[in-house]
């Protein structure tokens, strides 16, 4: 088993046990955490867990890639007439657009409740060309609000994960 499928079969198998996952040497609890799929993307599903400091970890399954960031849902002050266009700037740097006008949909609650962590968000993917990151703008479809988020990709070699 690689140390990818390790992370997601743990965290997939983990249900209502208490996870702790390491990352950079920072021991973080999970609060919730779903795999999603999206309807652009059909078939192929991540992970997403929230933790109690409200930052974020994503595991895409297909690429076998895990992102990170500190901050649950950032205020980019991007307008919603702007989601879409081709690129973007954001944070002094321009993000092209990678996937268009798609649909998060829950496959599988993890740990949580559908209130600790968003469930279906209409959304954009844009990334910057010279870097490994991702940002992510939408909305929640329950609540209607913004879910902006911005997440760098992070190496295997800094995570580890064990259930208490």
């Amino acid at each position: 088993m690689t140390k990818f499928q390790e992370i997601a079969d743990t965290l997939r198998n983990s249900g209502e046990k208490e996870v702790i996952i390491t990352i950079n040497g920072e021991k973080r609890k999970i609060k919730a955490a779903a795999e999603y799929s999206t309807i652009n993307m059909e078939g192929d599903t991540y992970i997403k867990a929230v933790f109690e400091d409200e930052a974020v970890m994503f595991i895409i399954m297909k690429d076998e890639e895990v992102y990170f960031t500190e901050v649950y849902i950032v205020d980019t002050k991007i307008p919603d007439s702007d989601l879409g266009k081709e690129k973007l700037e954001f944070n002094g740097k321009i993000y092209k657009l990678i996937n268009g006008d798609d649909y998060q949909y829950t496959i599988h609650l993890i740990k949580g409740t559908i209130l600790d962590i968003e469930g279906e968000v209409r959304f954009y993917d844009y990334m910057p060309e010279s870097e490994d990151e991702v940002l992510s703008l939408g909305w929640i479809v329950r609540t209607g609000e913004r879910a902006d988020v911005n997440q760098k990709m992070i190496s295997l070699d800094n995570i580890e994960i064990e259930i208490l």
